[in-house]
């Protein structure tokens, strides 16, 4: 069997995921409607932008309140329901019905927000992650958008969800850490 000669042509039928190239006027408009809206931009958010804008999938790493949350409910504002938390999906969801949900979101972007902060799922004895579920779904699909957060490392997300979920992420979005202190706190709080 020649099996050169079948990639030759096999190969002219991959179609190349669509993708865009986005200027820096196209950046800076989305970051001024982010900005009007109470969005502090950064370096990181503005390379987030370009990679949301030519249709990449984002996953927004960092400590918390770094604005990685606000940072899509700014961008996507209007935001219409396809931003869900981990712990609202695991609360609402389990491993039966997870996937016939998430089908109605086969079409359009998905936002998964703090990955990492759900509970684990107890399924009859057996821990389940259920949002392994959700990134294995949407890692099948094509040409259209997942968006992640969370305070996990890459580290962390290979220790929790292991080295196949980790790399179904990095295969579906590219990653963008969110660096500084809490914006949520101005002035430090002391507990007593």
């Amino acid at each position: 069997m020649d099996f050169k000669s079948i990639l030759e042509r096999v190969a002219p039928l991959v179609k190349p995921q669509k993708r865009m190239e986005v200027g820096e006027k196209e950046v800076e408009r989305y970051a001024r409607m982010m900005a009007e809206a109470g969005y502090i931009p950064s370096t990181e958010s503005l390379a987030a932008i370009k990679c949301c804008l030519e249709k990449y999938g984002v996953i927004l790493s960092g400590d918390v309140g770094t604005g990685k949350t606000f940072f899509f409910q700014t961008l996507y504002r209007p935001i219409p329901k396809k931003m869900f938390t981990a712990q609202e999906i695991v609360a609402a969801h389990t491993p039966g019905d997870v996937a016939e949900w998430l089908s109605q979101w086969d079409e359009s972007t998905f936002i998964l927000d703090d990955l990492g902060a759900e509970l684990r799922l107890n399924d009859y004895g057996n821990k389940v992650e259920l949002l392994s579920l959700v990134i294995e779904h949407r890692a099948r699909l094509r040409d259209v958008q997942t968006h992640i957060t969370t305070n996990l490392s890459a580290k962390g997300i290979r220790e929790r969800y292991g080295d196949r979920i980790l790399d179904r992420i990095n295969g579906m979005c590219k990653a963008v850490k969110f660096v500084g202190r809490s914006l949520r706190n101005a002035k430090p709080v002391r507990l007593s």
